[in-house]
């Protein structure tokens, strides 16, 4: 089912890189419903991976913050794998999520 689901086809990396700002939402587990200012920022590594840094204020207005590496899947490049783990233990296995443009 997943592989129907359409992506951009005309995805440009540099162009997607950058400050990106939450105006609406809904419920995720991984988040409480309470959290405002909500931004994402995607950078190049020098690998060539993505840099992923969510950012939000908790409902005591204080800074929860988390990096995550993102790798291009094979096909179109706008289909991306993200793992939030910590660097030395991105490497288990099922432990990343899709993430599509």
């Amino acid at each position: 089912m997943s592989d129907k689901i359409p992506t951009v086809s005309d995805f440009e990396l540099n162009r997607y890189l950058g400050t990106w700002y939450e105006i609406a939402r809904l419920p995720m587990k991984h988040q409480p419903e309470d959290s405002t200012d909500i931004s994402a920022v995607y950078s190049l590594n020098e690998n060539g991976t993505v840099r992923v840094q969510n950012r939000c204020l908790d409902k005591d207005k204080a800074l929860d913050e988390a990096i995550a590496e993102a790798t291009i899947v094979d096909g179109p490049n706008s289909k991306l794998e993200v793992s939030f783990l910590p660097e030395g233990l991105r490497w288990i296995p099922f432990t990343k999520g899709d993430y599509w443009v």
